[in-house]
């Protein structure tokens, strides 16, 4: 017979043909498809046992560190380079290594405010549903950890006021890298609206904390640049004016408002 007419199926036909109605396979047939079946049900099986032995005996700690020291090293020289390693990493445990990452990255942006848009555009190399979920969540812890107050009676202890004006400012730069995460269209209008309404909500309780709201709302609205968010809140911001506040704080309010007739 012509080699040239030779008919010739692959493996995977033989093993549909055990499910053909309107053909039926010899018995010897069937019995070693079966069996073949089985064994490479079991190779797989093995497979994906010592997939899972090597996914449990990762270095959680090593990996860390070498996300923590990657970030600590990314500019805008950098960015795609820093990018690229940390994905890597977080490629192999991706599902506890993602969290620590995002918070790390949140927390690096609220220590360095002046980075929070490079820290931003970072972040949304990794924005999507789950990691925006993970963020709300660091974000509202964070969020209730700043809330913190100075103690009036205890305001001659140097480290206490240390760590309130630490927290102030790590306050701040939580807003600031919001804000840079709505420039970047990553946040919505509505959400920004909640924040504002809340910084808006602690001014007006008008507490011993008035004035890091105050500066927290004025260099959030400043960053976020837009003015028609700006105009929405033009009539509460002008009744700040009577509020009891440090000419630094008046002069805040004063470049608002000259920044919104530029806009």
């Amino acid at each position: 017979m012509n080699s040239n007419n030779i008919i010739r199926y692959n493996i995977n036909y033989f093993y549909k043909q055990r499910f053909n109605n309107k053909k039926k396979l010899p018995n010897r047939v069937l019995k070693i498809l079966n069996m073949n079946t089985k064994i490479n049900m079991k190779i797989d099986e093995e497979k994906l046992k010592v997939l899972e032995k090597n996914k449990n005996n990762f270095n959680k700690e090593q990996l860390e560190k070498k996300i923590n020291s990657n970030l600590n090293k990314l500019s805008k020289e950098n960015f795609d380079n820093i990018y690229i390693l940390v994905n890597t990493i977080l490629k192999e445990r991706e599902d506890i290594l993602l969290e620590y990452t995002i918070k790390n990255l949140l927390n690096k942006a609220i220590n360095q405010p002046i980075f929070c848009e490079l820290y931003a555009k970072f972040y949304k190399k990794f924005y999507n549903n789950k990691t925006q979920k993970i963020f709300l969540n660091v974000f509202n812890d964070l969020i209730s950890l700043l809330e913190n107050k100075l103690n009036c009676e205890n305001d001659k202890n140097y480290n206490e006021l240390c760590r309130y004006i630490k927290d102030k400012n790590r306050f701040i730069g939580l807003f600031i890298f919001i804000s840079s995460l709505y420039k970047l269209k990553i946040i919505k209008n509505k959400h920004i609206k909640y924040y504002i309404d809340y910084l808006i909500k602690k001014i007006k309780e008008n507490n011993e904390d008035l004035e890091k709201y105050f500066e927290t709302l004025c260099k959030f609205l400043t960053n976020i640049e837009n003015k028609d968010l700006i105009n929405d809140y033009l009539d509460i911001l002008s009744t700040f004016k009577d509020y009891k506040l440090g000419m630094r704080y008046k002069f805040m309010l004063t470049d608002l408002f000259d920044l919104y007739k530029k806009l």
